[in-house]
């Protein structure tokens, strides 16, 4: 080695040989490679799904409306279309119709969910 002796005894080296470094570069460059390869099966796999995944959010998105609109519905109907006939009514037979309107809006709001959630799975084997 074309070191001076005293940078070697002050300061204790460790030396690297070339071909030593040779060898590191092709393991790390292996291993990258060998990477990349598993990358990109990843990114196929998850490109195949993405259109459906895509579709599913967009459904849900789409449904997500559902309840509030039918709570709306259910609220008005009370409020404001039969609000006189409800009026009218004793407080036992009020509380039985409360209670069949509330009875509708959760059927109203499941059926939907429900009839999109087979509708998806039906186009998605894997789900």
């Amino acid at each position: 080695h074309n070191t001076d002796p005293a940078v070697v005894e002050q300061f204790q080296p460790i030396y690297i040989e070339i071909e030593g470094l040779r060898s590191l570069a092709e393991e790390n460059m292996s291993f990258r490679e060998r990477e990349i390869t598993m990358a990109a099966q990843l990114l196929t796999v998850h490109a195949e799904e993405f259109p459906l995944l895509y579709k599913q959010r967009m459904i849900e998105r789409a449904m997500r409306q559902v309840p509030v609109e039918i709570k709306e519905v259910r609220h008005r109907a009370l409020n404001e279309v039969f609000r006189k006939e409800m009026d009218g009514l004793d407080d036992q037979t009020r509380a039985l119709v409360d209670e069949m309107l509330r009875y509708m809006e959760k059927k109203c709001i499941s059926i939907p969910m429900k009839a999109a959630r087979q509708a998806f799975s039906s186009t998605n084997p894997a789900s």
